[in-house]
């Protein structure tokens, strides 16, 4: 895939609009259906909550394609089926015990480094959990093929859960092309087997919450699930128009949480809303004690500015 289709800095997410829809906003419809959890307690339908739009160019990060694309380093690496975080695998490592940096690697391509004031980042991540939970430590670390360069990551203390992200932020220095690794290694020599899930390489300065594919409605797959690169789509952060449909007596309200002096909405009917709407949040709670109305249908809703995420 081309260099600039994988720079999220870069991507258009959105088509330009002509001259002739400059005017006009860009709205997404988002279907919903929800049931009350738990009656007597008001519960949000949608909220809109702002996201930045990102490129994870690691092909297989959650591992359901076993360990395709990985090379074991001072380690024997399989997929695992016993914990997962995204999907239904991970990677299970059982480092070798004979030294230092133990782990495996993943080659995330060839990558040039800026010059002053246009410097080139790629930020890295993997969520670890250990088999035990022991002191021993388990990073993420980046590494230039050609130069020689190494950026290492925060260490974990393994645990037994999925609490820990390991992250490496790498400024690009070496001005023309290299090869650049990504490694999930042991920090000092152990023989503790962990797992590896929900690993990401992202051409930003920091890191950005998970994404593939398969997360989200607003992430797609570049190309064959879990065997592309991956990316994910601002979503709207205004709610502009909406049709529903409740199962049950529901007060209903925007913006706030539901009570009983909201706006009442009858079972069994379409509630719509044709007006310039501008909401960020929708709240209901059921109106006879006991029940749990299921509201569904669909909203519609536009992005802050159409320029937001547009090539600069």
């Amino acid at each position: 895939m081309a260099q600039h289709e994988i720079d999220p800095n870069k991507v258009v997410w959105y088509p330009k609009p002509s001259t002739r829809q400059s005017t006009s906003l860009h709205y997404k419809h988002i279907p919903v259906n929800v049931t009350l959890t738990t009656p007597g307690t008001a519960q949000d339908l949608y909220v809109c909550t702002p996201n930045r739009p990102t490129v994870n160019i690691v092909e297989n990060p959650s591992f359901e394609l076993g360990t395709s694309g990985w090379t074991a380093s001072g380690s024997a690496i399989a997929q695992s089926v016993l914990q997962a975080l995204y999907g239904s695998n991970s990677c299970l490592v059982n480092p070798t015990n004979a030294a230092a940096n133990e782990g495996m690697y993943y080659s995330l391509g060839v990558h040039g480094g800026g010059a002053a004031g246009n410097e080139k980042y790629i930020t890295a991540s993997a969520y670890i959990r250990g088999v035990n939970a022991t002191a021993d430590e388990v990073r993420i670390r980046l590494y230039g093929v050609t130069s020689g360069t190494w950026w290492n990551g925060n260490a974990i203390a393994m645990a037994q859960n999925w609490n820990s992200r390991s992250i490496v932020a790498a400024r690009l220095i070496y001005q023309t092309s290299e090869e650049i690794r990504l490694f999930v290694t042991t920090v000092l020599q152990h023989n503790e087997n962990f797992y590896v899930d929900g690993v990401q390489a992202e051409l930003y300065s920091f890191a950005t919450p998970y994404c593939d594919g398969s997360v989200s409605r607003f992430c797609k797959w570049d190309g064959t699930a879990h065997a592309s690169t991956s990316r994910r789509y601002p979503n709207p952060t205004s709610i502009r128009g909406y049709r529903l449909y409740s199962t049950r007596d529901v007060y209903i309200d925007w913006d706030c949480t539901a009570t009983t002096d909201s706006e009442l909405v009858i079972a069994g009917t379409d509630f719509y809303s044709n007006h310039p709407e501008q909401i960020q949040r929708i709240s209901f709670l059921n109106r006879r004690s006991g029940e749990q109305p299921n509201v569904f249908g669909e909203l519609v809703g536009v992005l802050s500015s159409g320029d937001d995420y547009q090539e600069g």
